[in-house]
């Protein structure tokens, strides 16, 4: 089901809440997040998802609150989540908000999937989207980590991976736990342990794979063993970067965050550049971050025209399944 199904739902909205949003979020810049429903939150289900007025639920696309199962070693009363339920609750409760409904609408629990824009201040044409969008909102506290999805606009993930950055150096919230904080590339036996979890994982690529199906980034010398990020020529194609580009990377230091699999070594499949950031190394060998992150997306090369299109086929491309 795709967001467009609900366009009938816009007469839901009132005319300051649509007016409010949708200007809110070209003072922002490139940022847009078309709004489709309006509704009244009334409850917290947990640190990513929303009651709705109609007994509906929203689950905030682009995050990840902390959970007692972020870590093998978490109690099941998790002092992380407890703030951050509590932190989404003061913004969230009784709160007014459009909707912005990602394009795979609902996720397979039947929860609306999608962006949160309050009403409070969005009849002020001058509002920032980063005072109105709940994620946004969420992310600069430090009560969620940043974990994009393939359809959020480039320039709203960059926000939100900025806002994190903001956070963590401050040491907010979650960032002040260990747990949360990015894991060694060459630390291979608790990358294994942290299976079937989302992690932030820095290290130096030992060496860039270029096959026909995809691009490999090893950061170690047996790839049946060692950390591996993977990028599909799919991937690729529509982010406008040829394969060959990528051996640049070769003993570049990096900082990717995704899901941790287990295939042969660990794995982490990148759905998007803004996965990948660019590090510095310092004369002493240690990784540096940037301000703004220096991601993947400098990478890309744009046509002369400024667009790109797409074929048929390309536009249909599903993609990869999130939870």
């Amino acid at each position: 089901m795709h967001a467009a199904s609900y366009n009938n739902n816009w007469h839901k909205l009132t005319p300051a809440l649509i007016l409010g949003a949708l200007l809110s979020v070209n003072a922002a810049g490139a940022c847009e997040l078309p709004t489709t429903l309006s509704h009244t939150i009334t409850g917290v289900v947990d640190t990513r998802a929303l009651k709705l007025d109609d007994g509906s639920e929203l689950r905030l696309a682009g995050i990840l609150g902390p959970t007692a199962y972020d870590s093998p070693a978490a109690p099941n009363n998790w002092p992380a989540e407890a703030v951050a339920l509590t932190a989404l609750s003061k913004l969230a409760m009784n709160q007014s908000v459009a909707i912005s409904l990602e394009r795979t609408a609902r996720d397979r629990y039947g929860r609306f999937v999608g962006h949160a824009l309050l009403a409070s201040g969005s009849n002020n044409v001058k509002s920032d989207i980063r005072n109105l969008w709940l994620q946004a909102l969420i992310v600069r506290a430090g009560q969620a980590r940043v974990a994009l999805t393939p359809e959020i606009d480039e320039a709203c993930a960059k926000l939100l991976l900025n806002l994190e950055a903001t956070a963590g150096a401050s040491r907010k919230g979650l960032w002040n736990e260990a747990v949360y904080q990015p894991k060694r590339a060459e630390d291979v036996a608790l990358l294994r342990r942290y299976r079937s979890t989302y992690q932030i994982v820095e290290g130096v690529v030992a060496s860039v794979s270029v096959r026909r199906s995809a691009v490999y980034l090893n950061f170690g010398m047996n790839w049946k063993r060692d950390f591996t990020a993977k990028l599909s020529r799919a991937v690729l194609k529509r982010a406008r970067i040829k394969p060959s580009t990528l051996k640049a990377l070769h003993k570049k230091p990096l900082r990717i965050r995704g899901w941790l699999e287990q295939r042969n070594g660990p794995l982490m499949i990148i759905w998007r550049l803004e996965q990948i950031e660019r590090l510095t190394l310092t004369p002493t060998g240690e990784t540096k971050r940037q301000s703004p992150p220096n991601l993947l997306t400098d990478l890309q090369s744009k046509p002369p025209n400024g667009g790109i299109r797409q074929s048929k086929s390309e536009q249909k491309t599903k993609a990869p399944r999130y939870q």
